[in-house]
Formats: structure tokens, C-alpha cells, sequence
């Protein structure tokens, strides 16, 4: 869809590097929630240490074709996941002990319009966002009030948190959240719960699909057998550890006005809460290095992401050959009525392709777009859906 708006190549390609800056951005400020301000100080290995976190982190992501790689999927995960985190990372610089120079005062120094800002965008961006940083705040707030007087919290942060209300009024009230609620059969209180009991477990394996959550869990044994040490048992980083996981379940039970729409991409936010909460767990203190291994994992760990990135390039040229190759005969055709072939690639983890039948309906409406009929070709030999292997056709050219 985003070829009938944007057709010009110059967007498309600005929009792929943008994502690059996106994914750097949302590993900064997951490494920056987990540590804090030493965030900017890389003692010992600790630059390799926030490679490698990020590095594993982007491998966990869920359906990275639909969640990022995809424009919709772009703006319905990964931008509200950077707003929530953002946010989430503003409120954290409220309460830093000011008693000790932190190198990240500066952000609670925020002038009030940007603070609203930060807040409304966060709000308004995704529901599951808003679980997410509403149960943070309370946390936050609830443990503040403990130790301190709410009252002695900056006027900003107040801001902060009143445009994040805003913007979750105005997206809770949106009139498209209750069209969609309205086309889809309502289930009972049995099948909400059903799919709920099988849906959080399962949240963290993919739902049973892809790779079953090999990348989640590998990456944190990972970084487990890196970086842990008996020292690390302390009340402070268990109990914000603690804090992390629920807000990572919390971000699931969003889910429950509308089980329909249950599926692998929506434990997109969960995961990278459950990341956050290993790093709090492993990284709060301290590092514990081992140098040697550390080097190691992060070369092998660079290497998959490296070959990843380059069979999923491979596998968008052949995608986009085939789209291109779709346009030109369509601008070709003279005729009331046309076929046109199914996108035959076999889709990378980087390479968002529509199915079948959403395919079909894309030809449905690009026929009302063109003016004339528009149909999968499915005559004896053409080609079938991921049917077409790049690298293997590359191997025999």
C-alpha cells in the first residue's frame, strides 16, 4: 500500500535506514532503563556488553518482518515501543539521587511542553504502551512515596504524566479501536480465559510458531553464563528485576477486550520488558567479565546477525523483482482483465509478504484503483506462493 503513496525510491530507501536508527534507539534506551546512569560510562567490557545485549535483543524480537521491517507494523510496534520506553526513561530521570552527579540529570531538566510531549505520544501510541508505562508509574510512585513526600517530585514529571493521560484518553476514545471491536464475534467469558491461560505462557515461545522462542530464551542463557555472578543477588536488583516482569505480563494482558486479535507479534512489547528485566538482574551493579568468552560471543553473535541481515537483502531484491515485475505488467495492460503471478519468494525472518489471500485482496482493491480487473495467476506452471528459494536460485544461475 505504501507504493501507491510513497512510489518514490528516494523514500524507501530513507525509510529502511530509518529503521536502522530505530532499532539502535530502542536498545539504547532499553540498555539506559536497565543500568541507569552508567549507561554512558563503558567500564571494564561494558561497550561489549551493550553490543551484545542489543545484538541479542534484536535477534529475540518477534516476527521482526511484521513488528519492524513492515510500515504498518513499524508504526503499530516498534515506534510505540521507542515512545514507551522514552517515556519510561524521562520518568526514571525524576528520581535519581541528585545527591550523586549523574551524567543524565540533564533529561529531567526537560521544559514542560516537551515533557507533555513525551507523555502524549506514549499515551496515544499503542495500547499495550499504555499498560506499560501506567504500571510503571504506579510502581514507581508507590515505592517513591516509601522513602520521600510525592510532593518533592518536579512539576515536570506531573506534566509528564498528565500527557500521558491525555493521549491515552484520545486513543481509548478513538472511534476506530470500537469499529474493529464491532466486526468481530464477541467470545464468552470461557473462551477469554481459555485463550488467556494458553496465550501468557506460551507468549514467550512464539506462540508455538517460527522458532519457539529459541532466539528469546538462547540469548538470555547467553548473557547469563556471561555475566553472572553470585554477587548479583541483591534485594535491589531482584526486586526491579521483579518489577520488569510484571510490567512484560502486563503488556500481555492487554490482550484480554480482544483475544481475536491474539497472535505472535503481539508479545513484541513483552519481550523486550523480559530483556530488560535480565539486564536490570545481571547489569545494575556491575559487570563481571570474562574477556575472552565476551569477545567470542559477541564475533559469533555478529556473524549470525550479519548473514541474517544478508540472506534477508537477498530475499527483499527477489521480493521487490517480483512486485516490479507485477507493476510493469500492469502498466502494460490493454485489456477489461488480467492475471498476474503470486509473489513466489520464500520469505526471510526480514521479509514481510502478504499471505495469499490478503494478496487477494489487495488485488481486489488495486483492481478498483486501475480500473480494471486484477487476478492471481494459477494456470498450469506459474509460479506458487514461497515457492522460489533466492539463495538456491542464486546457487544454479
Amino acid at each position: 500500500l505504501s507504493s501507491l503513496i510513497i512510489p518514490n525510491p528516494l523514500v524507501e530507501d530513507a525509510y529502511r535506514h530509518f529503521v536502522i536508527i530505530e532499532i539502535i534507539i530502542l536498545t539504547g534506551l532499553a540498555w539506559y532503563i536497565a543500568i541507569g546512569e552508567k549507561v554512558l560510562k563503558f567500564w571494564n567490557c561494558g561497550f561489549a556488553a551493550f553490543l551484545l545485549f542489543g545484538m541479542l535483543l534484536w535477534l529475540a524480537l518477534p516476527s521482526r518482518a511484521e513488528t519492524v521491517t513492515w510500515l504498518n507494523g513499524n508504526f503499530a510496534y516498534l515506534v510505540p515501543a521507542i515512545f514507551a520506553l522514552i517515556f519510561i526513561a524521562t520518568s526514571k530521570s525524576f528520581f535519581v539521587d541528585f545527591n550523586v552527579k549523574s551524567s543524565i540529570q540533564f533529561i529531567s531538566k526537560l521544559k514542560s511542553p516537551i515533557c507533555f510531549l513525551i507523555g502524549f505520544l506514549a499515551g496515544s501510541s499503542q495500547e499495550q504502551s499504555i499498560v506499560a508505562c501506567t504500571l510503571y508509574s504506579l510502581i514507581n510512585l508507590y515505592q517513591y512515596a516509601q522513602l520521600k513526600n510525592l510532593k518533592s517530585i518536579s512539576m515536570n514529571y506531573w506534566i509528564l504524566l498528565l500527557g500521558f493521560l491525555v493521549g491515552a484518553i484520545f486513543l481509548i476514545a478513538a472511534p476506530g479501536n470500537y469499529v474493529r471491536l464491532s466486526v468481530m464475534d464477541a467470545p464468552g467469558l470461557f473462551d477469554i480465559a481459555k485463550r488467556m491461560l494458553l496465550y501468557i505462557p506460551s507468549a514467550y515461545f512464539e506462540i508455538g510458531t517460527g522458532e519457539l522462542g529459541k532466539p528469546i530464551w538462547l540469548g538470555i542463557l547467553i548473557l547469563f553464563a556471561l555475566f553472572y555472578d553470585n554477587q548479583l543477588d541483591k534485594p535491589d536488583n531482584v526486586r526491579e528485576a521483579k518489577m520488569w516482569l510484571c510490567v512484560s505480563v502486563a503488556t500481555l494482558l492487554t490482550l484480554i477486550p480482544a483475544t481475536n486479535q491474539i497472535s505472535p507479534r503481539t508479545t513484541f512489547f513483552a519481550v523486550i520488558f523480559l530483556y530488560i528485566a535480565v539486564a536490570t538482574f545481571l547489569f545494575k551493579d556491575k559487570v563481571f567479565p570474562k574477556r575472552a568468552i565476551v569477545s567470542l560471543a559477541l564475533l559469533v553473535t555478529s556473524a549470525l546477525v550479519l548473514v541474517e541481515a544478508t540472506v534477508g537483502l537477498i530475499a527483499n531484491i527477489s521480493v521487490a523483482s517480483e512486485f516490479n515485475h507485477r507493476w510493469a505488467l500492469i502498466n502494460a495492460n490493454q485489456s477489461k482483465q488480467m492475471t498476474v503471478p503470486f509473489i513466489s519468494t520464500v520469505p526471510s525472518n526480514l521479509t514481510y509478504i502478504q499471505t495469499p489471500e490478503q494478496d487477494r485482496e489487495f488485488l481486489k482493491a488495486l483492481s478498483a484503483h486501475v480500473g480494471f480487473k486484477v487476478e492471481h495467476d494459477t494456470s498450469e506452471g506459474a509460479p506458487l506462493p514461497a515457492s522460489l528459494k533466492p539463495l538456491k536460485a542464486i546457487k544454479f544461475q
